[in-house]
């Protein structure tokens, strides 16, 4: 079910959340979390809004970017469908006004989706809706404890407005590499004696044996 966002509200900041989230190493490195890559226009400038969640264990952000003609041009809240494995807790931590009216947040569970609560894999969708076809780019990040360390990533994927951008986390599960098959063993066929070392030195010992009569 759809959770819109309410226009003009504001439930915390950054800092708080990320201390709700995690103490110590977590927040010293969630500047990391929320320094995305920043997108430029000559003639246009770019603007941005980014949710926060976290899925498991795991922060994962959200950021929409477009030019700053989508404050105008919005046509209503940010469309974002974030889907996880079944079992693997979902919660808002923070979200801002977006393009000025919020988001419309749907949660989906699907069996495809692997990785335990350490480091899920998620899909997120996103869609902005707008009056013109203009550029929008996501940018998906995430903070990870990973055998006992933090690990930072960020991917930006691009689309328009009006159109699904789609975000699968394909690098939440690393793929095993693949075993090497043994080769294979030539067949013997049936009744086929095999050479033994007894053989070849009686042949031996009969042939001197015969040079010196």
């Amino acid at each position: 079910m759809d959770q819109p966002t309410p226009r003009g509200t504001r439930r915390m900041t950054r800092r708080d959340t990320l201390r709700l989230f995690a103490a110590g190493s977590a927040a010293v490195l969630a500047p990391a979390l929320l320094g995305r890559p920043e997108s430029a226009s000559a003639a246009r400038v770019w603007c941005r809004a980014d949710p926060l969640f976290q899925v498991g264990n795991k922060l994962v952000d959200v950021t929409i970017g477009t030019y700053d003609d989508m404050f105008a041009m919005a046509t209503g809240p940010v469309q974002i469908v974030l889907t996880t494995p079944p079992g693997v807790a979902v919660r808002l931590v923070y979200a801002d006004n977006g393009f000025g009216f919020g988001y419309a947040i749907s949660y989906a569970t699907d069996a495809a989706l692997v990785g335990g609560l350490a480091n899920p894999q998620v899909h997120v969708q996103v869609t902005a809706p707008a009056t013109e076809a203009l550029p929008v780019s996501v940018y998906y990040s995430t903070l990870t404890a990973v055998t006992q360390r933090l690990e930072f990533a960020s991917t930006e994927y691009v689309g328009v407005a009006n159109q699904a951008v789609a975000v699968l986390d394909v690098q939440a599960v690393p793929v095993a590499p693949a075993e090497t098959p043994a080769p294979a063993k030539t067949p013997v066929p049936a009744g086929t004696p095999a050479p033994t070392r007894s053989t070849t030195s009686t042949s031996s010992s009969k042939k001197r044996k015969n040079d010196g009569d």
